[in-house]
C-alpha cells in the first residue's frame, strides 16, 4: 500500500510539473505579447537608433541676442531621466561662454526640449570676437554622454 501512495504522489508531481511547463510558460509569454499589442508605448533602450536633432530660431544672431534652441529626442526611454547640456561659444581663453544644463524625464517619444538662451556680447574683455561658432547638445544618462548633435550660428 505504501508504494501505491508514493507511486500516486510521483505521478502527481509529474503532472503538476507538465502543467506549469506546458500550460503555465506559454501563458505568460502569449501574456506578455498580448499587453504588447495592446500597449503600443513600448520601453526603447538607448541604441544605434536613438538620436538627437537641434535646431534655432535662426543662423545669424546679433551679439547679447537671445537664441531660442529646439532639441527633439528620439527613440529614447520613456519615463528615464536625462540631463541635456547645450555648450559652445569657446572663448579666446578657452572657456564655453554658453555652458547649460537641464534636467528632463522622457515622457513620450519623439520628446522636445526647447531651450531659450541669452548670447554673449562679442567684446575683447569677454574674448569673443564676431564670427562663426558651435554649438554642441549632449545628452547625459548618469554623467555619460548617450549622444550628441553639433550646430554652427554666426555671431555678428
Amino acid at each position: 500500500m505504501k508504494n501505491i501512495h508514493g507511486l500516486i504522489f510521483l505521478i502527481g508531481i509529474f503532472l503538476l510539473a507538465s502543467m506549469i511547463l506546458f500550460y503555465a510558460i506559454p501563458l505568460a509569454c502569449y501574456q506578455e505579447i498580448h499587453s504588447a499589442i495592446e500597449n503600443p508605448i513600448i520601453k526603447i533602450q538607448d541604441s544605434e537608433k536613438s538620436a538627437v536633432y537641434i535646431k534655432s530660431d535662426k543662423k545669424i544672431y546679433n551679439s547679447g541676442d537671445n537664441m531660442r534652441l529646439v532639441i527633439d529626442l528620439k527613440n529614447f526611454t520613456i519615463e528615464d531621466i536625462l540631463k541635456i547640456q547645450v555648450v559652445g561659444i569657446k572663448t579666446s581663453r578657452g572657456n564655453f561662454a554658453l555652458n547649460k544644463i537641464r534636467e528632463v524625464e522622457i515622457k513620450e517619444n519623439p520628446y522636445r526640449v526647447v531651450f531659450d538662451v541669452k548670447l554673449p556680447s562679442c567684446s575683447k574683455c569677454a574674448g569673443i570676437a564676431p564670427g562663426k561658432y558651435s554649438i554642441q547638445v549632449n545628452i547625459l544618462r548618469k554623467g555619460e554622454v548617450v549622444k550628441n548633435e553639433v550646430m554652427e550660428i554666426e555671431l555678428l
